[in-house]
């Protein structure tokens, strides 16, 4: 009984050995968690830092025009440039009709003038040449009739 009694013990002491062990690992590991679980927790804490800064320059005026508000104002600057470059486009068509038009209209009165002016010059050229041909007739008449005529 006496080796019965010394092999349950040497087991038993093996057992708790073993125990003791796992026991130890256990630990271990629970400190390494427990420093994993710190460097996250520092990382978490860090990224809510920065997800607030952020937050606060995005959002929030932060000393200066929040980005968003930056970001709405690019837009409405935008769309009034947009809504302008509409208007001068259509500005711009408008007035080239008009040119367009304005030319025609220069175009015809300049071959009217071309028609005015050759009958203008057929009238100077009429009345110069009138005195000469009605002392003529004068002349023939006088010639041809004898009747003085005042010429």
């Amino acid at each position: 009984m006496a080796s019965s009694t010394n092999n349950l013990v040497e087991e038993l002491l093996k057992s708790i050995n073993s125990t003791t062990s796992l026991i130890q690992g256990l630990i271990n590991e629970i400190k390494d968690n427990a420093t994993t679980l710190a460097t996250l927790e520092t990382k978490l804490n860090t990224l809510n830092e920065n997800s607030k800064t952020l937050s606060k320059i995005v959002r929030d005026d932060n000393g200066n025009k929040s980005v968003l508000t930056r970001i709405a104002l690019l837009e409405n600057d935008l769309s009034d440039l947009n809504t302008n470059y509409k208007e001068f486009k259509s500005y711009v068509y408008k007035k080239t009709d008009e040119l367009v038009r304005l030319n025609n209209e220069i175009i015809k009165l300049s071959e009217t003038d071309e028609e005015v002016t050759g009958k203008r010059k057929w009238i100077m050229a009429s009345l110069q040449i009138a005195p000469g041909v009605i002392a003529l007739i004068l002349v023939l008449i006088k010639l041809f009739w004898g009747v003085d005529v005042g010429v």
